[in-house]
């Protein structure tokens, strides 16, 4: 009877998907560590060391490893559970849509819970971003004050470096000294402020190319520029509202076999609130 069952679930994934289950997803084009070129104007210095963001999967699947992941889930054993919820995680999001049909033809609790889980995951790390709109301003990490470059030249000098924030994630050190902001320097009579102002005229998320001095050598650091601290009360709403669009994600595309809300869906080069 069972057989009968998870047979008659491959064939659901097979009729509309014949065409795709031979394609294997490509990778897409490498670019910088950003995914963005830095500017005409900045300097050819050598690229510090920088944290790379994970990485959406780009794994191949067909339908047959959809069904015996999904069986896995709904079986007796631990041992074939937990491989089935190890392959369950390498899953791109192209297998989203077939796992919803999964998730409304299996009968097992165990396996929907499971489904649900991974899919509300997954749209956290990789599909949030494009719902959510954060107005606070752009925030490097560290407390400027006004230096001079080994060339005599006003700049940013680095008082300290805040722990955990876009500044420490890309290498920059307490007493190194900036030079350039996308290749242009300070403003000799109102460093501090120039600084300040530049880097908060910015959105979270944006890509900073800073040219850093340390003792005598320069380098050009590429930073993805993180947000400025939220308040208790902040924080809460934020994580509410975040809370509020990944249920009605799972509720009214997951569920229905879409990937969007269109309805919710941030433009491209919208202006944040």
């Amino acid at each position: 009877m069972k057989s009968n069952l998870w047979a008659a679930m491959l064939g659901l994934l097979l009729l509309p998907l014949v065409a795709r289950a031979a394609e294997v997803p490509q990778a897409p084009p490498k670019l910088d560590l950003f995914g963005t070129p830095p500017p005409a104007n900045a300097d050819p210095l050598p690229v510090a060391p920088t944290v790379v963001e994970p990485q959406e999967s780009t794994a191949a699947w067909t339908p047959a490893l959809l069904v015996r992941i999904v069986r896995g889930l709904a079986d007796d054993h631990y041992g074939v559970r937990r491989t089935a919820q190890r392959e369950l995680q390498t899953l791109p999001r192209s297998a989203l849509v077939p796992l919803a049909r999964l998730y409304h033809a299996t009968p097992d609790f165990e396996a929907r819970t499971r489904l649900e889980a991974f899919a509300r995951t997954f749209f956290r790390r990789h599909m949030l971003a494009d719902y959510e709109f954060d107005p606070r301003k752009a925030f490097l990490g560290i407390a400027p004050s006004e230096g001079v470059s080994s060339d005599g030249k006003p700049c940013v000098a680095v008082a300290y470096v805040i722990e955990g924030t876009a500044a420490e994630q890309c290498g920059i050190k307490a007493e190194d000294r900036i030079i350039t902001v996308d290749g242009k320097p300070p403003d000799a009579d109102f460093v501090v402020g120039w600084f300040a102002g530049n880097i908060a005229a910015r959105r979270p998320g944006s890509v900073a190319h800073l040219t850093v001095e340390r003792q005598d050598s320069r380098f050009l650091v590429q930073v993805r520029l993180g947000a400025m601290p939220r308040s208790e009360e902040e924080e809460q709403a934020a994580k509410e509202r975040a809370m509020f669009i990944e249920s009605r994600w799972f509720r009214e595309a997951f569920l229905k076999g879409r990937l969007d809300l269109p309805d919710l869906k941030r433009k491209e080069g919208e202006i944040q609130p």
